[in-house]
């Protein structure tokens, strides 16, 4: 009678059975291997080796669920299994799947974490998920394990080109091809970076030498041709892309070409064809998917055409902006009750066009729409209905429930047809700024503002702009003054002598808001497609557009008008590069129009009688010797040149350093009794940490009150927060405080940035003070918040390399007491000698251990005088720990043309 095989058996013949099939796995018997992996684990289910080698053949036949089953079974019997996990985050990542691919590869890099291919593979998975930093921070651990090593040096450069860091991204390209000139999905990387760097020559000779080393390599002939078309040489392009096709008809990327250049020939039907053959290979190809979303926008379907314009989330693109947000974002679905954060994530125009349906989110009852914007497009963006709040880039976000790319709103609020679109006009609102006087005082000609380029960095700039010696029929229109609204290097076109009759608005549009008040104040707008066709439209005013004959997808075909803007007409090109009947159109219709055809806002530019102007009351003391003082000063001043607001000072100026005829002035503003209509005057009420202010009680209830802020202290308490209570709006120095304010439920709140006197801050020459020594200036009253402890180590640092260096600081301070923790970090030791109301810094810092001849302390300086020691310097320095504000001697600085180096932090967030 024989006895049960036992356990240790059936293991012992499953271990033989494994080992035999390792050796037909690595003879290349496949089949072999497969079939013994199965009866390994028929035999022992447990047989976690087994299962992972099996996985690793079915991934080779692209049996990629299998695959996956398999891993996930083999990590659930052995966690520790790191070889399992590797593999498993592979499969995911090859399969189509990298978000899910990344935890497992994180799991395997814990468990070997000196494996520096696991950490360069987990960096690719992290790049196709579009986690760019932590991907870079992968390759990181990656070279340092493994100096020298291609793999993590190469890809680097696609997680740089995600964040947009386009020379780093080349230079990484440069080391990897230091080490294998020839590396070929180096090559490929390097020649999508150059092209989308705007070196258009370099990229096509690097891909003419790697062909000539590669020549079938197919991946390399799609790049170049992509680069032909992004130069406009379609022909050349589909010779390369048209007999890979035959050859290769299983890649996608090749009918993907054929359909840019069918594409490009407005040969739309057949373009429809090439893309439905590479959805027939690929249908979650991203690229192909891309493009078939902006085709049928084009042809006005907006139900497939937005649900696929969703693909565009998936692209590595220099131009979309992906973000990783806690917060789930939306999906369509019931908003009642719930807050919205609406993010940027392209061109201004784009922001322009969607921002309408912040009021759709509004109806559909979001209790707050939150939309991000630019600070020098805020003015204008947030008069969109429905908004209330914005926030700019990079700064702290408020508290919300879901969040939605801009782009993505017409999918998901319904937009299915052209009757779909929230149309009216104007949806936005011009602020009132001086540029709007200076053109209506411009005779009575009618009033017409010209653009003829858009940015050169837009992938289809070539197609869309023009010339401005093309639009000469134009501007011979009689009865017409034009403006140019065009920014960049186009302007330069404008000091051809034909063209000195047209206005150069250029110095005067410092931002969105200057640009709606010129388009306000004008007749017509004609522009090709830019930014301005959007604001123009958006503001209600008509405008003419200039399209090339291929135009961008919002546009539509074969339509004068656009569904989007009402008060918009459209001008196409009939065929590619014609830009002639366009312009002659366009001189035929503007000898028509009729004068004065939209002349809104004119009467509102005069001057408000004085009876009508709000009194703005100052409680704070003008002057220059601290920044509150400046503050109010400038803010005075600019107060008085209002035609609107009255400023009265309820203390008396320090007049120490002001001009006598600002004196003058100011003295003037005294004269007002606070008393006298005092329905009609707000209060501006200044307030330190903890909503502290200088007067006791509540502030007065016969006025509006409104506090204004700068603050360091991020630890508001409840009382802190009941003093804000009184006061109808807290105006904030910086972004981050009142995004720190509305944390703290401080709700009534907006941000209103502090400035310079552009007339004692400007560049100019060096006074000749300069001995060609290298001069670092640090500016800012000696405290531990200002960091100027950082700055003298770092400095001795600098100083040891650099003997010609020279420190210059004005780190007078007004309150000694203040200085007190300025040892803190350990940097430095003791505090500066307090003498006839001098600090002695240059002795503290050479108690510190800077050379004598090194410093210059210049103390408390009068502003001119600033101003001219600002300008003999080659850097400043400003390390600060916090600003509540800007940080006004650090835009003094810049406003003076010096090189600033500030830290990126609080306040400094709105300079950077």
């Amino acid at each position: 009678m024989t006895s049960p095989t036992t356990n240790n058996e059936i293991y012992a013949q499953a271990k033989a059975c494994f080992d035999a099939a390792v050796r037909q796995h690595m003879q290349s018997d496949v089949a072999g291997a497969r079939q013994a992996y199965e009866s390994v684990i028929e035999m022992v289910p447990t047989f976690a080796e087994a299962r992972n080698n099996l996985a690793t053949l079915m991934a080779q036949a692209c049996e990629f669920d299998a695959a996956i089953a398999q891993l996930r079974e083999a990590t659930q019997l052995h966690p520790r299994y790191a070889d399992a996990w590797h593999n498993l985050g592979l499969v995911l990542n090859q399969s189509g799947h990298p978000a899910e691919a990344v935890p497992p590869l994180r799991a395997a890099v814990e468990l070997e974490p000196m494996r520096s291919a696991w950490w360069s593979d987990l960096g690719n998975a992290l790049v196709e998920s579009q986690c760019f930093d932590d991907a870079l921070g992968a390759y990181d651990v990656a070279e340092r394990l493994a100096p020298g090593v291609l793999a993590p040096m190469s890809n680097r450069a696609c997680a740089l080109r995600g964040l947009r860091r386009l020379p780093e991204a080349a230079e990484a390209c440069r080391r990897a091809l230091a080490i294998e000139p020839w590396h070929l999905e180096t090559l490929n990387n390097f020649g999508i970076i150059l092209k989308e760097m705007g070196a258009y020559s370099d990229a096509e000779r690097l891909y003419d030498a790697a062909i000539a080393r590669h020549p079938k390599d197919v991946s390399l002939q799609v790049n170049k041709a992509a680069l032909l078309i992004q130069l406009g040489r379609y022909e050349e392009a589909e010779a390369i892309a048209l007999p890979l096709s035959k050859e290769h008809p299983e890649q996608p990327e090749l009918w993907n070409v054929l359909y840019n250049c069918a594409y490009e020939r407005a040969d739309w039907t057949g373009a429809e064809l090439l893309l439905r053959r590479a959805l027939e290979i690929a249908p979650h190809n991203r690229n192909v998917n891309w493009n078939m979303a902006v085709l049928k926008l084009l042809g006005g379907d907006f139900i497939d055409g937005f649900r696929k314009f969703e693909a565009r989330k998936q692209l590595v693109s220099v131009v979309f902006t992906h973000r990783r947000l806690a917060q789930p974002e939306w999906d369509g679905s019931d908003l009642e009750g719930r807050s919205i954060f609406v993010h940027a994530e392209q061109g201004l125009g784009d922001c322009i066009q969607f921002v309408r349906y912040a009021a759709v989110l509004k109806a559909r009852g979001a209790a707050r729409v939150i939309i991000e914007a630019e600070p020098s497009h805020e003015a204008v963006l947030r008069t969109a209905p429905g908004i209330d709040a914005v926030v700019h880039p990079g700064s702290p976000l408020p508290s919300f429930d879901v969040h939605a790319y801009m782009m993505s709103l017409p999918y998901l609020c319904g937009t299915t047809s052209t009757e779909d679109i929230p149309s009216t006009v104007p949806y936005l609102r011009s602020p009132t700024r001086p540029i709007e006087q200076m053109i209506v005082a411009h005779g009575s000609d009618k009033r017409v503002g010209i653009v003829w380029a858009g940015n050169p960095q837009h992938p289809r700039d070539r197609s869309r702009s023009i010339a401005l010696s093309l639009l000469e029929p134009v501007l011979r229109t009689p009865g017409v003054s034009f403006f140019s609204l065009q920014k960049g290097e186009a302007v330069s076109q404008l000091e051809d002598e034909r063209f000195a009759s047209v206005v150069d608005l250029e110095p005067y549009l410092a931002d969105l808001g200057d640009a709606a008040a010129a388009i306000s104040a004008l007749d017509l707008v004609i522009t090709v497609d830019t930014a301005i066709a959007h604001l123009a439209g958006a503001l209600g005013k008509p405008v003419w557009v200039l399209l090339a004959h291929v135009p961008d997808w919002r546009w539509m075909r074969d339509i004068e008008t656009s569904p989007w803007y009402p008060t918009m007409r459209l001008f196409r090109q009939p065929a590619p590069k014609e830009w002639t009947p366009v312009i002659s159109g366009v001189a035929q219709s503007l000898v028509a129009l009729p004068a004065a055809l939209h002349r809104q806002r004119v009467t509102t530019v005069a001057a408000l009688p004085p009876q009508s102007r709000r009194i703005i009351e100052i409680d704070w003391q003008a002057g220059l010797t601290s920044g509150w003082g400046t503050y109010g000063l400038q803010l005075t001043l600019a107060l008085h040149r209002s035609d609107t607001a009255e400023p009265v000072l309820l203390t008396a100026p320090l007049s120490s350093g002001l001009h006598p005829l600002v004196q003058q002035r100011l003295h003037r503003t005294l004269r007002v009794t606070p008393g006298e209509r005092s329905g009609n005057a707000v209060r501006l009420t200044a307030m330190g940490n903890f909503f502290s202010s200088q007067h006791a009680g509540d502030p007065p209830r016969d006025r509006r009150n409104v506090g204004v802020i700068f603050f360091e202290d991020t630890a508001l308490d409840a009382v802190a927060v009941l003093r804000a209570k009184p006061y109808e709006h807290i105006v904030a120095g910086s972004t981050w405080n009142a995004e720190l304010l509305k944390a703290y439920g401080v709700e009534h709140v907006s941000m209103v940035l502090q400035g310079v006197d552009p007339s004692v801050f400007h560049p100019a020459p060096r006074g000749g003070a300069h001995d060609g020594r290298f001069y670092v200036f640090s500016g800012g009253k000696l405290e531990f918040r200002k960091g100027q402890d950082i700055v003298v180590e770092a400095f001795k640092r600098f100083h040891a390399r650099h003997r010609d260096s020279v420190l210059v600081t004005a780190w007078h301070n007004h309150w000694p007491s203040t200085m007190a923790g300025i040892e803190s970090a350990g940097w430095v030791h003791g505090l500066p000698d307090v003498r006839d109301q001098r600090c002695d810094v240059g002795a503290w810092l050479v108690a510190n251990g800077v050379r004598a001849d090194a410093v210059i302390d210049v103390g408390a300086l009068p502003q001119a005088q600033m101003s001219q020691l600002l300008r003999e310097m080659d850097v400043a320095v400003f390390t600060n720990r916090c600003e509540g504000g800007t940080n006004l001697v650090a835009m003094e600085a810049m406003a003076c043309a010096v090189p600033v180096i500030l830290s990126s932090n609080t306040g400094h967030l709105n300079l950077i």
